[in-house]
């Protein structure tokens, strides 16, 4: 598996929606069923928010997050990788994928924010 995206470009991208639209799960190596039951999980509770605002997007992009997971025909590689989403409209998002560059991915990690999370130690810096 070989990144899809660069950290660059990745920081330059925009939602079509204000506020916490941006999706960055850190995955370890792990079995893919249990990745995607980590998405149900905060599938079920984003389901339960009262934050109409976001609620809609967040919902639309974790169920194509589980079906881009539920397609990959790869192991997850030992040193993990990263998934970025971002919705384009209503009906769609953006989903990208990164291997680490330094460090491995050790625990699952979800962050939902106005900006992709990237955590420093996985990332080379330009």
């Amino acid at each position: 598996m070989q990144s899809s995206i660069t950290i660059e470009k990745l920081r330059i991208l925009e939602s079509p929606f204000p506020g916490r639209t941006f999706i960055s799960i850190y995955i370890p190596k792990a079995p893919m069923h249990l990745v995607t039951k980590q998405i149900d999980s905060e599938l079920s509770r984003t389901e339960k928010s009262t934050n109409w605002q976001v609620k809609g997007a967040v919902i639309m992009m974790l169920k194509q997050i589980r079906e881009y997971l539920n397609s990959i025909n790869e192991d997850i590689p030992t040193s993990g990788f990263v998934l970025f989403t971002v919705p384009q409209d209503i009906n769609k998002a953006i989903i990208h994928h990164v291997v680490p560059e330094k460090n491995v991915i050790d625990l699952f990690f979800y962050v939902l924010d106005e900006r992709f999370y990237f955590k420093e130690e996985h990332f080379k810096w330009n």
